[in-house]
């Protein structure tokens, strides 16, 4: 239906929305299809207009500055004049609860954005038809009872004149006649029942059915002639479970002007159809009510819609399990069950498959996709009817096993799933071998939230991944004190630097080609970052770095170790000449080799202090260089080209990849502690590291040795021909301030005269590093 054969009128609608664009294109959409439009981009000035001049439908935004669609939707139906109205809601919000809050205050349909705009078109001609469709009905019937009224008045006013009384009669008569056929043609053209039932005021008793619209077959699935037989017969039709309600309702409502209710109807095929029904009564001049007029619908669809919304709501789209807001709430009910019986117990499971990336990175999302949709048929064949299995998210699930009579229940569902997911799982060619790690939480009386118990779970999970994955943990308290200790440490950390709790130490690098027992050459030093914890006291860099990287701190320290140790070796150097040989060695996380800046950094601290690039050595471990291979190769070539050398710090303890060695330029090989530590085992070790060495050889790669602590250590290292090694056995890590002193007892350098570098500079070494500092 076109707008101009609305019964003469072309509607006028009412557009709200406070985004101008959205507002200009649903208005020239609009105005484009003949429809009168008035626009206005506010809450307050929608309620204005629709009260100054109501339109026919209302399109209204939800969010607006000053007052929401929801509450303006509510006030205008608060008002009589702009009750009828329909509003339609347009909006970029498309949680469920959005739009079942949006029906709720009246509603009558919510468009999405972005939307298309023959969708939107549709759906406004539907509502207008419906609403001029119940205007006309409801202007007919007043324009029936007001003419009838009106004819009356005239009829006992004239009564001297009895020609003219007939020839009125018959003049209203036609009038009523040609009432009754248009109110005829419309109600046989909507799809919305309309029926009138008579009224006895005085036995007050509802009589017959006066008339019922043909929608009636349609949505009823029964005859007219059935209910003009038999007026109740339209209650025969309503499901059980709704009969008692709806017949109660209608005889104590119907003539109240409340009677508004929703309802299931059984056709004879056996198919179900939802209904709304309300009805309003009719009064006489007498104000006494005589009959019942009313409007049902078929509201089918809406609840199909309804019902679709909740399961969206509640339910992984992917697996179709419960998803963490139906899964709280199961677990927020289990945990009040559990707080009125002692006796009922529950457990969580928080389940995470292992390098479940891995399998995306290499085999593709729809891979993936299947193989977490088997992890879910596993999940849930493993567990009863009466427990929850839900996905929160990613590669991340739960299970919720309810009245546990014994906790190794529970321990043996656990084991039964990790024995399942540890087969091979055939997907499309692809024969694909998982394994989970699983965090455990029984219930105790001191859970009174379910965050709570998740959060546990997931702590444990998280134990279980860092004791080797595939295997699971059930939480203890001692567990969430590590977590707590570490966010701790985390905003602690975040302070360090600027209350220069961050000190560094430095371990010296032997030479280990030249076989003197007593004299050791110093090739250089790798530097080491120590926390001066003020209430942990000192906390070394691998309990607080890790953090640093999960935090991204550790690029602010990386560039504060540079600087710190640039500073530290550029004094060293200008007050001893000795020591122009000497190299540190920086360490650099993944994270900073990442980032664009780190060559501008580099460039600009050693200009700053006039430090030699072969000076400077940086170390890389092997899991930072793999994060990206193609941008690391870049950056470590343009390094290498500024002089500076590149260590591969703790090898053989990562993929000890041979194309990485191809791959990188690298100059330095650093054979990891763990192997030193267990030299003395047997050839075997001794075996491993000669063939690191030789193989570093080949390659053109000095090898350094961390962790030597004893003399025979040192020896199997110098007859394998390791080139360098540091440790315990030479030197613990020492301060800065010490470096001096160390090198003078070990003959290194020379005491210049008159004073020595300490007696010197030293004493204000905190003053001249912050100088530098601030001037880089």
């Amino acid at each position: 239906m076109s707008p101009n054969l609305f019964f003469g009128k072309v509607p006028d609608i009412l557009v709200a929305d406070d985004t101008l664009e959205s507002l200009r294109l649903i208005s020239n959409a609009l105005s484009n299809r003949g429809y009168d439009v008035r626009s206005v981009t506010n809450g307050t000035l929608a309620i204005a207009s629709a009260r100054a001049a109501p339109p026919d439908l209302i399109l209204l935004d939800i969010k607006m500055p000053d007052l929401s669609g929801y509450e303006v939707c509510q006030q205008l139906k608060q008002d009589s004049l702009t009750r009828e109205i329909p509003v339609i809601f347009i909006s970029a919000l498309h949680e469920p609860f959005d739009k079942v809050e949006a029906f709720r205050v009246g509603g009558v349909d919510y468009i999405t954005k972005p939307f298309q705009i023959e969708e939107m078109l549709v759906r406004i001609q539907s509502q207008l038809e419906r609403y001029f469709s119940r205007t006309q009905i409801q202007h007919l019937n007043n324009e029936l009872e007001k003419r009838v009224e009106e004819r009356t008045a005239q009829l006992s006013e004239i009564n001297h004149a009895l020609q003219q009384e007939i020839a009125e009669r018959q003049r209203i008569e036609e009038s009523l006649r040609e009432s009754e056929s248009k109110f005829r043609q419309l109600s046989e053209h909507i799809q919305e029942v309309f029926w009138l039932m008579g009224y006895d005021a005085t036995s007050k008793q509802f009589t017959a059915i006066e008339y019922v619209s043909p929608a009636f077959a349609t949505i009823w699935g029964k005859t007219c002639e059935s209910l003009y037989e038999n007026p109740w017969e339209w209650l025969s039709s309503i499901h059980s479970d709704d009969h008692e309600r709806v017949e109660k309702a209608f005889t104590e409502k119907a003539i109240l002007g409340s009677f508004d209710e929703e309802y299931r109807v059984v056709h004879p095929d056996g198919t179900v159809r939802w209904i709304r029904d309300r009805g309003f009564p009719v009064t006489d001049d007498k104000g006494e009510v005589y009959r019942v007029a009313g409007i049902a619908e078929d509201i089918t669809n809406l609840k199909r819609a309804e019902a679709h919304l909740v399961r969206e709501t509640l339910h992984d789209s992917l697996t179709g399990l419960a998803n963490r807001t139906y899964f709280m709430q199961r677990l927020e009910m289990a945990i009040k069950k559990r707080n009125r019986h002692n006796n009922y117990r529950f457990a969580v499971l928080f389940i995470d498959l292992d390098d479940f990336k891995r399998i995306n990175d290499t085999l593709g999302h729809l891979i993936g996709d299947q193989l977490l949709m088997q992890i879910s048929r596993i999940l849930t064949g493993s567990v009863r009817d009466i427990d929850s299995v839900a996905r929160l998210g990613g590669d991340e699930f739960t299970i919720l096993v309810e009245d546990v009579q014994d906790w190794q229940d529970v321990l043996n569902i656990t084991q039964r799933i990790q024995e399942q997911l540890t087969s091979a799982v055939q997907l499309e060619h692809h024969e694909i071998f998982t394994s989970t790690s699983i965090g455990i939480v029984f219930s105790t009386p001191n859970y009174q939230n379910g965050t709570e118990v998740v959060r546990d779970a997931d702590i444990a999970m998280y134990r279980a991944k860092a004791d080797g994955k595939g295997c699971y943990e059930v939480f203890d308290r001692s567990m969430y004190d590590q977590v707590l200790h570490l966010v701790e440490l985390e905003n602690a950390l975040r302070q360090a630097i600027a209350n220069q709790e961050l000190h560094l130490y430095y371990q010296p690098i032997v030479s280990l080609r030249d076989n003197s027992q007593d004299h050791l050459i110093i090739e250089g030093f790798e530097v080491l970052s120590r926390w001066h914890h003020p209430k942990k006291g000192l906390i070394s860099a691998s309990e607080f770095i890790s953090i640093a990287e999960d935090t991204g701190q550790i690029n602010e320290i990386g560039e504060w170790v540079l600087q710190q140790a640039c500073i530290q070796f550029q004094q060293l150097r200008s007050h001893y000449p000795d020591v122009t040989n000497l190299y540190f060695s920086i360490n650099i996380s993944g994270r900073q080799l990442r980032e664009s800046s780190l060559l501008n950094l580099l460039d600009h601290t050693l200009q700053t202090t006039q430090i030699p690039p072969h000076c400077l050595k940086l170390e890389l471990t092997e899991s930072s260089l793999i994060e990206n291979t193609t941008i690391a190769a870049k950056i470590l070539k343009e390094i290498q080209q500024r002089g500076i050398e590149i260590s591969l710090d703790d090898f053989g303890t990562g993929f000890s990849s041979l194309r990485y060695l191809h791959q990188f330029p690298l100059n330095v090989i650093k054979i990891d502690r763990s192997f030193v530590e267990t030299l003395d085992l047997g050839t075997r070790e001794r075996c491993i590291i000669h063939s690191i060495v030789t193989l570093a050889r080949a390659l053109g790669f000095a090898t350094v040795a961390e962790g030597i602590e004893t003399r025979q250590q040192l020896e199997k290292l110098r007859s394998l021909e390791c080139d360098s090694g540091q440790g315990y056995f030479f030197s613990k890590p020492i301060p800065g301030e010490q470096i001096a002193d160390f090198l003078l007892k070990r003959g290194v350098l020379v005491k210049p005269a008159p004073k020595t570098y300490q007696e010197r500079h030293f004493n204000t070494f905190n003053t001249v590093s912050e100088q530098v500092r601030q001037v880089i």
